[in-house]
């Protein structure tokens, strides 16, 4: 109080300095969304029991409870290790930035959207599913037709939701990238 110099909030060049940064956390927080929304896009349909090997499977095949088991797996390793150890792991293999940071943060969000988005797909109401399976529907068709429709909106609520937790840990995240 007493050294009579400005504050930092009120000095030109320290909000010159903060914009770059401010951004870079941005970019960061959008990128790695951005990937971990189309890794979870592309996944959690298989790592929904339902749909694998539950009621509404179809065919009962041993492959498709592999795959199911293999990536409910893969959602619990990337979600089991935090996103700090991911960008440092990462770092080794690219050099310091906005890229190693933005796919720490999709791997550990892939995990969690996974599992979250796989739960959303064992809780929908299966009788639009089972209609357009006895009404001799395939699986891509019970999928694009059945299934995508009603989860979407609860998988864009639920990525929005990680958008925000994800701004927040890319500022640890930041550090190390």
């Amino acid at each position: 109080v007493g050294s009579g110099s400005t504050p930092a909030f009120l000095k030109a060049d320290s909000w010159n300095e903060t914009w770059p940064l401010a951004f870079r956390t941005l970019a960061m927080s959008v990128l790695g969304t951005g990937i971990a929304g189309f890794v979870v896009l592309g996944t959690f349909i298989f790592g929904a029991r339902n749909i694998m090997v539950g009621e509404l499977a179809g065919n009962r095949n041993p492959v498709w409870f592999i795959t199911y088991m293999f990536v409910r797996g893969i959602f619990i390793i990337t979600r089991g290790v935090p996103e700090l150890i991911w960008a440092m792991l990462i770092v080794f293999a690219f050099s310091p930035g906005i890229l190693p940071g933005a796919i720490a943060l999709a791997i550990h969000n892939s995990g969690i959207l996974g599992k979250l988005a796989a739960e959303v797909v064992e809780d929908m109401d299966v009788h639009p599913v089972q209609a357009l399976r006895t009404s001799g529907a395939g699986r891509i068709q019970v999928l694009f037709y059945g299934v995508l429709p009603e989860v979407v909106p609860r998988f864009l609520t639920l990525l929005m939701y990680r958008w925000e937790v994800i701004i927040r840990a890319t500022i640890v995240v930041g550090f190390v990238a």
